[in-house]
């Protein structure tokens, strides 16, 4: 079957800054990192990947580093160009930032979603009905194993996000598998979401990041 051509990519999982403006994106994991290798890294699973441009931006006359544009005005020229029609972007809990910029003035190319901190109890709640109410929020996402303490898949924290996604009825994109990151993978084990899809008939349950072993 040949791939159809007149359907645009839908991209799910997309960043909204470049530069030195999103270098600290991953300081939620700094704690979780005990190798050396990984804390000098630009990004926590840089051993993936060859040529990671982030230490090598060009930089202005007086030797600072040159900022790329951020936002819609970084990310569209880049989806036009990889036939990429709809992307994913996420928003952050006070409703500020660039992924907010992205929905607002281009709501026919990007969608919002957002990743509640389970640890946060309540509040982590009340911040996916106040996006949803505010912004149109389409998905909430999980890094099971990112978060310090470690939430599993099928921990107990996780049961009103799971309850919450379903009234809203909006799905959960959900790493699975063996992260990225040099953090323990346990808490993304893929039979964990067996349970979950028992306590949860009506939950849409996307899996990311490959879901190995």
């Amino acid at each position: 079957m040949a791939f159809p051509e007149d359907i645009g990519v839908i991209d799910t999982m997309m960043g909204t800054t470049a530069g030195t403006t999103g270098t600290n994106r991953y300081a939620f994991l700094d704690r979780a990192l005990k190798d050396a290798e990984s804390a000098n890294m630009n990004f926590p699973a840089q051993y993936m990947f060859k040529d990671v441009p982030f230490s090598d931006q060009a930089r202005d006359a007086d030797g600072t580093l040159e900022e790329p544009p951020q936002g819609p005005d970084l990310l569209l020229p880049f989806m036009d160009r990889c036939n990429v029609e709809i992307a994913m972007v996420g928003l952050r809990a006070d409703g500020t930032g660039e992924g907010v910029r992205c929905v607002t003035e281009h709501p026919d190319r990007f969608v919002p979603c957002f990743e509640p901190d389970p640890n946060a109890g309540v509040e982590a709640i009340r911040q996916v009905r106040r996006l949803h109410d505010e912004f149109g929020l389409k998905a909430v996402t999980a890094f099971p194993s990112g978060r310090l303490p470690q939430v599993p898949i099928d921990a107990p924290l996780m049961y009103p996000l799971y309850a919450l996604c379903c009234e809203l009825d909006i799905p959960i994109f959900c790493c699975a598998g063996i992260p990225g990151p040099r953090v323990p993978a346990a808490p993304q084990h893929v039979e964990r979401i067996d349970q979950v899809m028992y306590d949860f008939p009506e939950l849409t349950f996307v899996t990311r990041h490959g879901c190995e072993p």
